[in-house]
């Protein structure tokens, strides 16, 4: 199991801006050479129906609950998540991520974010899925319904795709 780890605000930042090339780099190795960064829209970019592209998981049991999200990345976007908020203060306890059906990449037990004033918990190793992949988002908690947990992260695609970002 990876762990889950707190960070100062500039630790943060640098993360970030690592992971924005990381990400931004496996769209440009598909051919592309103007690539926009940006963070994830739940609905647009995962498959989150129904939500506004607000963080809304709907968990229809109790345990873990497989394919909460999975959506198949297009040839020209990739994604990276790099850590959990915990809007609500609700009940997950485990954020699985798969590619394709069986290989899990990595699993996080986010209990942790539960007893911190800032329900936030930023992941050791970030967790990478390229063009064509298949995403999983596998989530488990004692008890179902709606949780607000949002996965943070970040897409790259081609410029124009979306947004054309600053000229």
């Amino acid at each position: 199991m990876a762990s889950v780890t707190k960070l100062k605000p500039e630790e943060v930042r640098a993360l970030e801006e690592t992971l924005k090339s990381i990400v931004a780099a496996a769209v440009r190795a598909k051919g592309y050479a103007d690539v926009i960064v940006r963070d994830i829209l739940p609905e647009d970019d995962l498959g989150l129906s129904g939500t506004d592209n607000a963080w809304k998981l709907t968990l229809s049991s109790t345990g873990m609950n497989e394919g909460v999200i999975s959506k198949t990345l297009s040839d020209d976007t990739a994604i990276v998540f790099y850590g959990v908020r915990n809007l609500d203060n609700n009940d997950v306890t485990q954020v699985r991520f798969r590619l394709g059906e069986a290989k899990i990449k990595a699993l996080f037990q986010i209990e942790k974010a539960l007893t911190e004033e800032d329900a936030t918990v930023y992941f050791e190793e970030p967790v990478i899925f390229k063009p064509n992949e298949v995403i999983n988002v596998d989530i488990e908690a004692p008890t179902s319904g709606d949780k607000k947990l949002v996965l943070l992260g970040f897409v790259a695609e081609p410029k124009g795709k979306k947004m054309l970002g600053a000229e």
